[in-house]
Order: C-alpha cells, then structure tokens, then sequence
C-alpha cells in the first residue's frame, strides 16, 4: 500500500507490480476522513458514552477500550445480550481476544450484567457495534496509545 503522489509514485508502483508483488495507491483526500485523531478521539466518545447506557457497570468497573471488552461488546453489546451469554462463551471471547491475558473473568462479568440498569435499545446495540467495527483496525488499544494497529474484525 502506498500514497497516491500525483505521477511520482508511478515508477515505483510498476517496479513492484513487474516483481509480482499485489500493490494498491491510496488517494489520501479520500482516507482522510478515517485516519483524523478528532474522528477516531469522537468514535471513542461515542462508544463510551453507549456502554454507559447499555451496560454502565461494565465501563464502571473496567475500560471499555481494552481488546478482550471491544470484543466482547462486538458480540454481545448490552447487559441483556451479555446475560443470554454462556459463562463459558464469555470466557472464550475474552481469551481469544486477549490472547489468554483476560484480567476479567467472565464470572465477574455474568454478575455485573446480572444486576446491571442497563437500558435495553437494540438501535443503541447495533449503532456501537458499528462504531467498534471502525475502531478496532485502527487503534485497538485505545488508551492514548496509537501503536497497535492491527487487521479488521470480519
């Protein structure tokens, strides 16, 4: 992947592609959008602010923007869905997410959505699903620390 630079990454583009490689030119007027701080910086807010509505013990007890709780809230983004949850499901995505270094158990977790005044809007559900969706291949780690790129959630 490059940056499209008017003619002058041409020549390297075709050198690449001659050597087999699978080479893009990106316009960046057209990614600018995706990448601006204030963008992701109001992402982050808005994903705060609907746990806090669907599931407010959870960013109450524990950031919302640690890998294994995206995940988490990817799948089952409301105390309600995450009461429907399997104990062990929680664990599983939890794990997977982390890389078996959850600090959370999912038995925690269970309890706090157990008990939870979470409101129930399945609008509300879809909409932070979305905005985790745009998050996360970006900037997974979230906590002022824009080092950890990796690749999309399907």
């Amino acid at each position: 992947m490059m940056e499209s630079t008017g003619i002058y990454h041409l020549p390297l583009l075709h050198y690449l592609v001659k050597r087999g490689l699978v080479c893009h030119a990106v316009n960046p007027v057209r990614i600018k959008h995706h990448i601006q701080p204030s963008a992701l910086r109001k992402s982050k807010i808005d994903i705060k602010g609907m746990a806090d509505r669907l599931f407010p013990e959870l960013s109450k007890n524990t950031s919302v923007f640690t890998r294994s709780i995206l995940h988490l809230l990817l799948q089952a983004p409301s105390c309600k869905l995450i009461r429907s949850l399997k104990e062990k499901k929680i664990a599983r995505i939890l794990q997977e997410a982390s890389g078996n270094k959850a600090t959370l158990s999912a038995k925690e977790i269970l309890g706090w959505a157990k008990g939870s005044i979470g409101i129930n809007d399945t609008g509300l559900e879809i909409e932070l699903q979305s905005k985790i969706r745009r998050l996360l291949p970006y900037d997974v780690r979230v906590r002022g620390d824009r080092r950890g790129h990796r690749r999309g959630v399907a």
